[in-house]
């Protein structure tokens, strides 16, 4: 059975998980999304989401968040031994959920 769950393990929670990633991982900017990737040796993927305010009202933010934890929940193997954090920009609010989601693994830099 296929483990789809979301645990605190697979977040990045504090500003050091932050700092880490930003200071240390790659940045890829594509249409949609700017991702932070950080490669590490071994271990559970781990995600962080940035929604700044000019996205737009909270429920558009988190309407944002929540599909992008969809899709990473989905398709933790895809991400295995990273640690990255995703910035979704200005042109990702004009997609539907679906599009959201498929742009989010579509323009993932490790496929």
């Amino acid at each position: 059975m296929v483990d789809n769950s979301f645990p605190k393990g697979n977040r990045l929670l504090g500003e050091k998980d932050f700092s880490r990633v930003y200071g240390n991982g790659k940045r890829f900017k594509t249409d949609n999304f700017v991702f932070y990737l950080l490669n590490r040796d071994q271990g559970k993927p781990r995600i962080g989401i940035v929604t700044p305010k000019y996205l737009g009202t909270a429920v558009e933010r988190n309407r944002i968040k929540r599909v992008l934890r969809e899709g990473f929940r989905k398709n933790k193997d895809l991400f295995e031994n990273l640690e990255f954090i995703v910035k979704p920009r200005q042109k990702a609010t004009e997609l539907n959920n679906t599009a959201l989601g498929e742009n989010f693994l579509d323009e993932f830099p490790a496929n």
